[in-house]
């Protein structure tokens, strides 16, 4: 579960983050009012089921990876990354919100240290009703610095383009 902090005070997020999860009290969580961001987006690639860069209303299961450099100078761990979406923008079913960080071979990581480049993945199914435009998501990226808890909040853009002109003309 993602919870944006943002214009709202840090006061609230925390207890909110409190009441919603089973976090224990034993973990620090003052962390989590921080906004120094130690994750890079670096790329994000984002194809149809068919391989194609482009992506229209009415996709299924469209790929989304997102490549992040881990900057913090002590060794992150549980690194894991939760997808907000918009409406008509859906987490493809079997796909989940949330997914652990990988290395780029695909493995996954328990610890990520300086310089360090991992990647999220995700599936997405877009609505037939979706207008093509530029839409903006949210990456949650939470980790671990020993037995303290972060949290930092990304924007990821993903173009739906309109559907390709058909020449019906007669040669």
């Amino acid at each position: 579960m993602a919870i944006k902090i943002g214009n709202k005070t840090c006061a609230v997020a925390l207890i909110t983050l409190i009441l919603l999860t089973e976090v224990s009290l034993l973990v620090p969580l003052k962390s989590l009012c921080a906004q120094n961001n130690k994750f890079n987006i670096i790329n994000v690639i984002y194809r149809s089921s068919s391989g194609s860069m482009k992506i229209y209303p009415g996709s299924k299961r469209v790929s989304l990876k997102i490549e992040a450099m881990y900057t913090g100078n002590e060794t992150a761990k549980s690194v894991t990354g939760c997808l907000k979406t918009v409406q008509g923008i859906e987490i493809s079913s079997g796909s989940g919100s949330c997914a652990p960080a990988k290395s780029l071979n695909d493995s996954m990581t328990l610890g990520v240290n300086k310089g360090d480049h991992v990647t999220f993945d995700y599936y997405l199914d877009i609505l037939k009703s979706l207008n093509p435009d530029t839409y903006n998501l949210e990456l949650n990226i939470t980790y671990r610095i020993n037995s303290t808890l972060f949290y930092e909040e990304h924007t990821i853009s993903i173009e739906i383009s309109p559907y390709p002109e058909i020449d019906l003309r007669v040669i």
